[in-house]
């Protein structure tokens, strides 16, 4: 296990995540293995491409990443006849109302490869949008194949980090830290 890991219990197994003094968000987390495990009963091998989202003006409320999302999904499952599955998580450092967006897309990897293949539709929905940009950090592409572990451990090592409890305190009162798409796992 990494130094900076600590483990996670999902469906009573132990799982590495990323450890943080101040925890996971038990509920994103969850939200994370369900989108990943539901994706991978529809499709052999998924891709996980993880990116930013950043706005330029302060807001209290999560419209524009709503907007940006729905856009974004109808765009990639009309263009690859796919579906996909996403999850953001809203993180704000301060009370002044500037946040960015932590998110991950989860799609069928036979057909989007990396996120080559989803930058022009992020580019249409910023686009159509204004005030908002994206960022695709290093190491943004998971590849997760249903039956070899290594991969799912990495994918979910990784987006771990979207369930950090770290900035999301100043996310005003009533307003979601988090939202994903429709996907529910069949239990």
């Amino acid at each position: 296990m990494p130094f900076n890991a600590t483990e996670y219990e999902y469906l009573d197994y132990f799982w590495p995540v990323q450890k943080f003094d101040t925890g996971l968000n038990k509920d994103i987390m969850d939200s994370i293995f369900e989108r990943l495990l539901s994706m991978l009963e529809l499709h052999p091998k998924v891709l996980m491409v993880c990116f930013e989202i950043h706005t330029y003006e302060a807001t209290s409320t999560n419209k524009l990443i709503s907007k940006l999302f729905k856009q974004l999904t109808n765009s990639l499952e009309k263009h690859y006849n796919s579906r996909m599955d996403y999850l953001w998580v809203r993180e704000q450092t301060a009370a002044e109302g500037f946040c960015h967006y932590h998110c991950i897309v989860i799609i069928d990897a036979q057909k989007v490869r990396n996120s080559f293949g989803i930058k022009p539709h992020l580019d249409r929905a910023c686009y159509l949008l204004v005030n908002v940009s994206y960022y695709f950090p290093s190491n943004c592409n998971y590849w997760v194949h249903y039956q070899d572990k290594d991969s799912f451990l990495s994918a979910i090592f990784r987006a771990s980090y979207l369930a950090k409890n770290e900035t999301k305190e100043y996310t005003p009162k009533g307003i979601k830290k988090f939202q994903g798409g429709r996907k529910k796992r069949s239990l």
